[in-house]
């Protein structure tokens, strides 16, 4: 079984850098193995993104800052441990 809360809990630690894509990727496969015996359907729905998300970095289809981008827009509430991008007007040295 999976939830939502599981993913939420362990999707900023990798786009905090604490763990890798690869890290993230194993923990998905392995959590989510048989998903649609006991999970709900928000989870296995959100598993489902995630896998085509991580599908599309696998097969060359998206960079890991695309897919790190991609996996961001899932979190709802940003962790603070997350780097957020700078502004498209922020300029160096102003």
């Amino acid at each position: 079984m999976i939830s939502v809360d599981q993913i939420r809990a362990v999707l900023p630690q990798f786009l905090a850098g604490e763990i890798t894509l690869d890290q993230f990727d194993e923990w998905i496969a392995k959590t989510s193995w048989d998903m649609q015996q006991d999970s709900s359907p928000d989870a296995i729905s959100m598993v489902g993104t995630i896998e085509l998300i991580l599908s599309e970095y696998d097969s060359g289809c998206l960079s890991e800052e695309d897919a790190r981008s991609s996996l961001m827009e899932l979190c709802p509430v940003r962790d603070s441990r997350i780097a957020s991008p700078a502004p498209a007007y922020a300029t160096l040295g102003a």
